[in-house]
């Protein structure tokens, strides 16, 4: 990965720029590259990593007993960090003294948050025990890393909730390190390259994209001592993250095909079933909740999309048969998949006619270059209008459309990255009703919006950047 840090900022391209690119002529494979480097794949706190371990026979977390209450973790324009209900009540808050906290995730089984914290001089990884209430103050966390020099920019628990995975930006390097959650050992570091995005396999194993698409790139499963647990790897297309379905058992990625083209791969563990769907360009990808369908969205012709970033149709792939269907035409950008697997919350560059207007001052991508320290967006970054639309995975109907205005933070630092940060941060409400956004207005500040899937109005939830449900 070459670290551009140093390197002139450059305007991030607006949502006109992907209107016209059906008119922009393919360019050949190491061009696309070259241009998806710059736009989106440099940034230390945007790139992910590979993680790993032994082979279990199935996925599945227990669920714990009792089981908390639906809640959802905001980040406050500060810094701050609380959990509250999905109307914003039975508040508490969780700190840590002179501590800033972003990007909040918890733990599969619902009973702790992960975060990232900073305190102007170091950061660090810290994790709290949920408190279901209210009433008492929040325990002292446990901090599993801390680093003046390396700092930690992704989080991502394993599947038995008893391990935290991160990346940490190095010197020279992005390394991926893991730590028992209650801090009981240092992290152990698996392994250093970059870019890298991985998807849990199992508690201590897991499928990961090391690399670009050249020759140094590797694709496949890996264990916690960063050994390839595959004979052969895979041959990775260009760069995004994998995917694991069907209680492990089966797998997708973005691989390539004889002659160069980058293909959609489906496919059992074994091998012994495979399905291909072509693409051009990037693609993104993700399992439903149950593993038993794949959607991707990603260019469906030549000259549609260069961007650097997966846009094209939603569509869906059945695992059994390789038959892929289109869900939602357009300029997807970034799709959610609901928990009970029959909807799909996805987010669309408008086109003309839709309502939404798509200037560039009102539009901007945010797809710009950022240190790993950065704790500002770029220049002129205002949030971007997007249409949102549900839709019926069954069906192939799109419902209750809607023009949002999506605020800085997750605009820059998620949703060009949406496929990774999908696996590891809810934004849907754990019983599929409402998809939680964060909006900006130029009239109020910056709030967690629940947002129907019926259609009706979304609600208030709290002032905040961020926000991510319990499971």
């Amino acid at each position: 990965m070459v670290d551009d840090r140093d390197a002139q900022p450059q305007e991030p391209p607006s949502a006109d720029d992907f209107a016209d690119a059906g008119e922009v002529a393919v360019e050949d494979r190491h061009r696309r590259l070259r241009i998806a480097v710059v736009l989106t794949l440099v940034a230390a706190i945007v790139v992910f990593g590979a993680v790993g371990g032994r082979i279990v026979t199935s996925r599945e977390t227990p669920a714990p007993s009792p089981r908390l209450p639906a809640r959802i973790a905001v980040i406050g324009s500060n810094g701050s960090l609380a959990t509250m209900d999905g109307h914003g009540g039975s508040s508490v808050t969780y700190s840590a003294p002179d501590v800033a906290f972003s990007f909040p995730t918890w733990s599969p089984d619902g009973t702790r948050i992960a975060a990232l914290g900073n305190t102007g001089s170091e950061s660090a990884v810290y994790v709290f025990a949920a408190r279901a209430d209210g009433t008492a103050a929040a325990p002292e966390p446990a901090v599993l890393y801390r680093s003046a020099g390396a700092p930690p920019f992704y989080l991502y628990w394993a599947p038995d909730s008893q391990k935290v995975a991160f990346l940490a930006q190095e010197a020279d390097a992005i390394s991926l390190q893991v730590a028992p959650a209650d801090a009981s050992a240092k992290p152990a570091i698996v392994r250093r390259g970059a870019p890298l995005y991985w998807e849990w396999v199992d508690p201590s194993r897991v499928i990961a994209h090391v690399g670009l698409d050249g020759s140094d790139a590797f694709l496949g499963e890996v264990g916690l001592d960063g050994t390839a647990t595959e004979p052969k790897g895979l041959t990775p297309g260009l760069f995004r993250a994998p995917a694991i379905g069907g209680d492990g058992a089966i797998r997708a990625y973005v691989g390539s095909s004889a002659d160069g083209l980058d293909q959609v791969v489906v496919e059992s563990r074994d091998q012994k079933s495979h399905h291909e769907v072509s693409v051009f360009g990037f693609a993104a990808l993700n399992f439903d909740p149950a593993g038993r369908t794949l959607a991707f969205v990603a260019a469906d012709r030549p000259g549609m999309n260069t961007s650097g970033l997966p846009i094209g149709p939603l569509r869906v792939v059945d695992p059994g048969t390789g038959e892929a269907r289109t869900v939602l035409d357009g300029r997807v950008l970034a799709f959610f998949w609901a928990p009970d697997g029959k909807t799909i919350a996805a987010l669309r560059i408008p086109d003309p006619g839709d309502g939404v207007a798509s200037d560039g001052s009102n539009a901007t991508l945010a797809v710009a270059r950022r240190g790993p320290a950065a704790t500002a967006p770029p220049p002129h970054a205002e949030g971007i209008d997007l249409n949102l639309a549900f839709v019926d995975v069954a069906s192939g109907k799109a419902r209750s459309a809607r023009s949002v205005h999506l605020a800085q933070t997750f605009v820059y630092q998620l949703l060009p990255y949406f496929d990774q940060y999908a696996l590891s941060h809810r934004v849907w409400a754990p019983d599929s009703s409402s998809i939680a956004l964060p909006l900006a207005s130029d009239s109020a500040a910056t709030g967690i919006f629940s947002i129907p899937s019926d259609g009706s109005e979304p609600q208030r939830i709290a002032d905040g950047e961020l926000g991510f449900w319990s499971p």
